[in-house]
């Protein structure tokens, strides 16, 4: 669920005018991760495997959501 509603930020983002990236919207949800669970906050590393596996996990994510809407095929 968690990285559903990070891919469905992300891809709302795409409608404005100055999208967010996906790194910046990783980052968010990590803290947000951190917070919920009480772990001290940490800063994401972008050059991290778990940066990574994030990274390949939402856009896995917003091809599944654009394929449920029926935006492709």
């Amino acid at each position: 669920v968690k990285r559903v509603a990070a891919s469905c930020v992300w891809l709302a983002s795409k409608l404005e005018e100055s999208p967010r990236k996906a790194k910046h919207v990783l980052i968010v949800f990590h803290r947000m991760e951190c917070r919920r669970e009480n772990l001290p906050i940490q800063h994401l590393d972008i050059f991290s495997k778990k940066y990574l596996e994030l990274k390949m996990d939402l856009n896995r994510t917003e091809r599944h959501l654009l394929k449920e809407m029926g935006f492709i095929c």
